[in-house]
């Protein structure tokens, strides 16, 4: 079997690989479009302090993500490891 190495973020942004919100770096949630460093860091924060995420709309319980900005990012999510 092959294996392979993650793709570094800017590869992924690039082939419009789905980001999962439950193994993500600040640095590969920070390419998400509308996400800056300060809701990727409240992001990996919210999955440290109460588990990984079961679906992507779970992330807004994180504090600064609104419906708006959710609705932006969903299409570019993924949640291979949900509880």
């Amino acid at each position: 079997m092959i294996q392979l190495e993650p793709l570094a973020p800017a590869k992924r942004k690039v082939l419009s690989l789905p980001i999962d919100i439950n193994t993500a770096s600040v640095e590969e949630l920070n390419i998400l479009p509308g996400v800056g460093p300060q809701i990727a860091q409240a992001i990996v924060e919210h999955r440290e302090a109460y588990g990984k995420f079961a679906s992507p709309e779970d992330l807004i319980n994180v504090r600064g993500l609104g419906p708006k900005k959710l609705a932006a990012i969903l299409p570019h999510l993924a949640v291979h490891g949900s509880p």
